[in-house]
């Protein structure tokens, strides 16, 4: 007999148990994440962020989940839907609170509906019909299922979802196993010219490293600040994450993580905060203290 339970919390369900439904799927829905996001204090009701993760189960066992939040806001959803909550409030309709399913802060593709094996289709369109019903009982506007897989995308469309396109871009490595290699496929005018500037960046007695695992929990404090600088030098930004996050990262997500830094003169005065899994590296963010010209082009590079 399969049964519907709403989680507010993802930690409510054991880690082993959440990530075999995730298993190669993107590293931003296991519960290390997950948990970090919401432990940190990130993604909480009292920053607009209501965790009620919708869970299927079946004779005991976790077959089917779904990350959701109540919103009471559209920030760190990278979907920006104000047009439609501007369009709502001049119709006299309350767009807020909404419901989400989707990874607080990260507009990466992946599967939203979580569920394996040959009953993957069915458990997609249990869950969305459950969504459907908590709408409507609840007197949300809406339900909104960001970044997903195509077979999700299928499910919610003969459901009669209305249907979004978004566009990314990734690299992607068709082979290169050295930088010189990937250099050698440019024009002999670009290939110079990046030469040239990590050379640059050299001579200013810039050292670029890369630290993964057991080296990442101590660079934590320094990249946090790196974090923030970048948020408050651009008139948009945001600043969604505090420094327990990244406290709470280091300490849970280390084998995932790999930052690259710059130093200068001993000092750490630049990087990326990046997460691995599956042979694809995500950037996440990036941060400089120090205004050097060529730094965002090699450190990134």
């Amino acid at each position: 007999m399969r049964t519907l339970r709403i989680l507010s919390a993802v930690r409510d369900v054991p880690r082993a148990t959440w990530n075999a439904l995730v298993g190669d799927g993107s590293p931003f829905l296991e519960w290390e994440w997950l948990a970090t996001v919401e432990d940190s204090g990130s993604a909480t009701p009292a920053a607009g962020w209501l965790p009620q993760h919708l869970t299927l189960w079946e004779d005991g066992q976790l077959v089917g989940a779904c990350p959701l939040y109540v919103k009471g806001h559209s920030l760190g959803e990278f979907v920006f839907d104000q047009g439609w909550a501007a369009a709502a409030g001049r119709a006299g309709i309350a767009y807020y609170p909404k419901l989400l399913v989707g990874v607080p802060f990260t507009p990466v593709t992946g599967a939203r509906f979580l569920a394996v094996g040959a009953a993957r289709r069915e458990i997609i369109d249990a869950l969305a019909a459950a969504l459907e019903e908590r709408c409507r009982r609840d007197r949300f506007s809406s339900v909104h299922v960001n970044f997903c897989l195509p077979d999700e995308t299928a499910v919610l469309g003969a459901r009669g979802w209305l249907q979004r396109t978004g566009y990314q871009y990734h690299w992607s490595n068709p082979g290169f196993t050295t930088f010189d290699e990937y250099l050698a496929r440019l024009r002999s005018k670009r290939r110079n010219q990046a030469r040239r500037e990590r050379r640059a960046l050299a001579a200013d007695g810039v050292e670029i490293t890369v630290h993964a695992g057991s080296d990442t929990p101590a660079l934590m404090p320094r990249m946090f600040e790196l974090y923030q600088s970048t948020v408050e030098r651009l008139p948009w930004g945001q600043q969604y994450l505090d420094h327990r996050f990244f406290e709470l990262a280091g300490e849970r997500l280390r084998h995932r993580l790999c930052l690259v830094v710059a130093r200068q003169g001993g000092e750490v005065i630049a990087g990326t905060f990046n997460v691995q899994k599956g042979g694809a590296l995500y950037g996440r963010y990036w941060g400089a203290v120090r205004a050097l010209r060529h730094l965002h082009f090699n450190v990134c590079y």
